[in-house]
């Protein structure tokens, strides 16, 4: 079970699951959000149920964001990002079920995600993930977890275009998804 934290602390979005003679680690399995849990002797349904679970696009392998720095390297699933921030000569990383602090150089950041079409850097030290954005208001960036991120001045109307960009790329992938 150490290994299974160790493996999601190291990798968030790797997809895990356990294959074992007992019942006593599930609810930790669970904890760990675990895309299965088999009991031996496995059978040929259970195999396939985590056959059809790999290739769910929640679990499929995503566009990531790789942080290097002090002679390790980490990658963070896109979706699972919330935002990000500078912190302590790091990047400060509010994840989905974590957060995660790692000792790389802020501007790693802002270069890869500077590419992504739903990301955007709010101020200087901070980029949020439309996709946690609730709305874009006066105040701030308002997250769907009920935080408000402030936008700096210079930043605002270059957010406010992302947003908005943003806002009708998703009604058009919404309207193409429809019969």
């Amino acid at each position: 079970m150490e290994t299974a934290r160790r493996m999601r602390q190291a990798m968030p979005g790797l997809p895990l699951a356990f294959l074992t003679s007992s019942r006593d680690f599930a609810v930790d399995a669970f904890a760990l959000e675990a895309l299965h849990y088999l009991v031996k002797p496995l059978t040929v349904e259970s195999a396939q149920e985590l056959l059809r679970r790999l290739r769910t696009p929640n679990f499929e392998v995503s566009r990531c964001l790789q942080l290097t720095g002090r002679g390790e390297s980490r990658r963070f699933p896109l979706g699972q990002i919330r935002y990000l921030t500078s912190l302590d000569r790091g990047v400060q990383l509010y994840l989905l079920s974590c957060r995660e602090w790692v000792a790389a150089p802020f501007h790693q950041a802002v270069e890869q995600l500077g590419e992504e079409w739903d990301f955007t850097l709010v101020s200087r030290g901070c980029i949020v993930n439309l996709n946690s954005l609730l709305y874009l208001g006066g105040s701030g960036c308002h997250l769907t977890t009920g935080e408000c991120l402030p936008v700096s001045r210079r930043e605002r109307s270059k957010v406010q275009a992302r947003y908005h960009e943003f806002m009708f790329r998703k009604m058009s992938q919404m309207e193409e998804d429809l019969p």
